[in-house]
């Protein structure tokens, strides 16, 4: 039974783990509180314990050895808590009242520990399990992982050994002290903390199963009803953040729980985010009904008078619109967006919109989806940190067919992996490593250097001596080496070489990468203007502009990207546009 639970969990089935956990964790308490003497400190070794195992559960030889084996990683963790000089012992001051004496109760457990202490450690762990949850002595023997009549032997010393005032007093206290529902609510927590570590770490696939694992313990846990909710829907937010790209099924899945436990709390405005976002992401919905879904949400926003919102399902309709040809229509739209967000302070929302116009312009008013290869309106969230300009976030739409998009390049693009460019540092010499996006929820690994700055680049903007050149170069992981899917697939485009040299005052003006997929996509600035001569590697004055285009045009194909400084908040934010064109000629 145990090594089919065992089993059961190293294929990802978190119910079978929190079973596990709850069998065993008595024991491992037990384990703890034996070396430790800290009812506390027992307890969190416990729940660290229970975290580690799962994560080397695929190093357990012997899945019916699990009791043994979580049973070592509790004594070596409490060991090296006992190391640990900041160790905290519990006094008068930090017993509730609702303990009763407060006094009393920190001798009783003095008593304990002191007549534990007595004990040799090997009788004292038997003990320990036999008096915390009336574990046999067949159990005990298993998990201390000696013969049943060596275990006998031990407890029969200890017994001795313990006057049975005192054994009836540590009875008691154990008992009292062991874990209940509300170590699984703690477990919960732990588990959403990994799993939100793990996100940020891009390790998706990692935080999935922890996500999974909060709320298959969520249904035991002994919470509340409104904190039951809203662990459960965050523990849904990571599960369908894991899952976007790697499994597109179990993330509608979540968002459509969202929806229904946003509803269910009567929350309507997180209801209708959830609903827009399953609309917009969620496979095999009829457009007709997509489009009900979207003007549900916006009647809702309307009411809430959430602006932002209305602003932003608005631009992605009219750039729908327009990509369906109802071009007119579309910016008729795009124009009802801006209204609906007058009066707000700028916003990425605001940048996507003058993008937008960009567009326009940029097509001559002549906009024919007919020709469309790629399309885009988007804007870039930015920031100084120190010396570098710091990548928040993007948002708008882009539009593409055929795999000419690849050609598509700009300078900026290398922003979109290592999530800076330099402003004045760092200098030659700077290297840096670190996990990438993945569509396979394994991250891609970024190595990223400087190699020098004084690489001279002829572009049709004209000569830039003196450049600084950044590489870095993406590899998938090793986790994906011999899988084969559609998201490995498209990794490919992610991995390889990239390069940008970027020119003193200017900024990018040159990016090559040299694709996983064999695709290389070369851009060169072709138009530049500044409103002030700055000496930093990107310059951030409003109204700055690039046009990059293709180093090696094709003949029967238009294309150009605009980036422009649209905006920059007094708290330093600068909204970073990039406007996409390309047209079959």
């Amino acid at each position: 039974m145990i090594a089919s639970l065992v089993r059961r969990a190293r294929a990802g089935d978190a119910e079978a783990y929190t079973e596990l956990v709850r069998r065993f964790q008595d024991a491992v308490f037990a384990t703890a509180y034996q070396i430790v003497y800290d009812y506390d400190a027992a307890r969190d070794i416990a729940q660290e314990a229970f975290v580690r195992a799962y994560e080397s559960l695929n190093s357990l030889k012997d899945p019916a050895a699990f009791p043994g084996w979580i049973i070592r990683i509790c004594r070596s963790l409490a060991t090296s808590w006992l190391r640990r000089p900041e160790r905290r012992w519990v006094g008068l001051e930090h017993v509730a009242a609702e303990d009763g004496d407060p006094a009393a109760t920190v001798a009783a457990r003095d008593l304990v520990a002191r007549a534990l202490a007595t004990v040799p450690e090997p009788n004292r762990l038997a003990v320990s399990l036999l008096l915390v949850d009336g574990y046999t002595y067949q159990e005990v023997a298993d998990f201390t992982g000696v013969s049943l009549s060596t275990v006998k032997g031990r407890i029969h010393r200890a017994r001795r050994r313990i006057a049975q005032e005192v054994l009836t007093m540590v009875e008691d206290s154990l008992k009292q002290e062991a874990p209940d529902e509300q170590f699984t609510a703690d477990t919960v927590r732990a588990a959403l903390e990994k799993a939100r570590e793990a996100h940020k770490q891009r390790q998706e696939l990692v935080a999935r199963a922890h996500a999974e694992e909060a709320l298959e313990a969520l249904s035991k846990a002994d919470v509340s009803e409104q904190e039951r909710t809203s662990l459960h829907m965050e523990a849904l937010g990571l599960v369908a953040g894991a899952t976007f790209f790697p499994d597109k099924q179990r993330c509608e899945e979540a968002m459509r729980e969202m929806v229904r436990l946003a509803e269910q709390a009567g929350d309507k405005v997180v209801m209708a985010n959830w609903l827009y976002s399953l609309a917009v992401h969620a496979r095999n919905i009829p457009r007709a009904e997509q489009e009900d879904m979207v003007d549900r949400c916006l009647a809702i926003w309307r009411e809430a008078d959430e602006k932002e919102m209305i602003g932003l399902a608005l631009f992605l309709r009219g750039w729908r619109r327009i990509e369906d040809g109802r071009v007119e229509e579309g910016f008729r739209t795009l124009g009802e967006a801006r209204a609906a967000m007058q009066g707000l302070p700028y916003n990425c929302w605001h940048g996507c919109l003058d993008a937008a116009d960009d567009f326009r312009t940029a097509c001559g008013g002549r906009i024919d989806p007919s020709r469309r290869i790629k399309w885009g309106a988007v804007c870039c969230v930015l920031r100084l940190q120190g010396g570098r300009l710091a990548y928040l976030r993007e948002q708008g739409r882009t539009l593409g067919i055929s795999h000419r998009q690849a050609r598509f390049a700009d300078g900026f693009d290398l922003l979109s992996w290592v999530k800076w460019l330099p402003y004045t540092d760092p200098s030659v010499g700077f290297e840096e490593e670190r996990d990438t996006f993945s569509c396979t929820g394994n991250p891609t690994h970024t190595r990223l250097w400087i190699e020098t700055h004084s690489a001279d680049v002829e572009t049709p903007a004209g000569a830039f001596p003196g450049c600084l050149l950044m590489r870095a170069t993406v590899t998938e992981s090793p986790a994906d080496t011999d899988t084969d899917s559609r998201q490995r697939e498209v990794n490919k485009i992610l991995c390889g070489e990239r390069y940008c040299w970027l020119a003193r005052g200017v900024g990018p003006v040159a990016y090559r990468a040299e694709r996983g997929d064999g695709i290389v996509e070369h851009a060169v600035l072709a138009k530049w203007e500044c409103p002030e001569k700055v000496e930093e590697w990107v310059p951030l004055v409003v109204g700055t502009r690039w046009e990059y285009v293709p180093a090696e045009p094709p003949d029967d194909l238009e294309a150009l990207v605009l980036r422009r400084v649209t905006h920059i908040a007094d708290d330093g934010t600068v909204y970073l546009t990039k406007t996409i064109v390309g047209n079959r000629l």
